[in-house]
């Protein structure tokens, strides 16, 4: 799946505010990141395609293999979860 339709999945299924885009280090070329409203939750994925399956000749350039379809929506989705609580906690401590 390309990691375009790829988002459009994670926006449908998990969250709408969920964007893929480039590390902000330009000279990382091999990864993309998940941000939710702007904000880096940590989550790298491939930079053009993501598959069902593990494919391990399709790696990044330190040689790890890249998440699956499957790996990233769980790991999306268990961040996300920490990510709004934080969020939440911060929004309560301004209040």
């Amino acid at each position: 799946m390309l990691i375009t339709d790829y988002e459009k999945h994670i926006q449908e299924k998990v969250d709408k505010e969920l964007t893929i885009v480039p590390h902000s280090n330009t000279d990382i070329t091999d990864i993309k990141i998940v941000l939710w409203r702007g904000f880096n939750i940590s989550i790298v994925l491939p930079p053009l395609n993501i598959f069902d399956k593990v494919n391990k000749d399709y790696k990044d350039f330190g040689g790890s293999p890249y998440r699956t379809v499957g790996m990233a929506d769980r790991d999306i989705k268990s961040k996300l979860k920490v990510v709004r609580k934080k969020m939440k906690l911060y929004e309560t401590v301004l209040d």
